[in-house]
């Protein structure tokens, strides 16, 4: 299936698959996922996915200018969301604890996506 996705970068492109599996891994280890300027120069967001019976359905993201995503920040804005979040979702529906984003180092995390030279 990462081959499809991989396929899709067009030519030019290398895709680290194996990385690229990773990524999701450590954001179902750590309860949180970063970007960091994969789909826009100079912008970066950290989300935390909405669980149904372990399964994640829906994901919150906030998004910011990269120099605001600092590690430190991830882990505060993952508390934020903790904090926030719980009484708006509809029944049976959760975030990851709050003490899953320590599994992780604090560090934002890049799709092994790059252009050839």
């Amino acid at each position: 299936m990462v081959a499809g996705y991989a396929g899709a970068a067009g030519d030019g492109f290398a895709i680290d698959t194996e990385r690229v599996w990773g990524v999701p891994e450590q954001a179902r280890a750590g309860g949180y996922a970063t970007e960091h300027e994969e789909n826009e120069v100079g912008i970066s967001c950290v989300a935390v996915p909405l669980l149904r019976s372990q399964v994640a359905v829906a994901a919150v993201s906030i998004t910011a200018p990269s120099e605001r995503i600092t590690p430190e920040r991830i882990t505060w804005l993952q508390e934020r969301i903790q904090d926030v979040l719980p009484p708006l979702l509809p029944a049976g529906s959760r975030c990851p604890p709050p003490n899953a984003c320590g599994q992780l180092p604090a560090t934002t995390s890049r799709l092994a996506v790059s252009a050839e030279t």
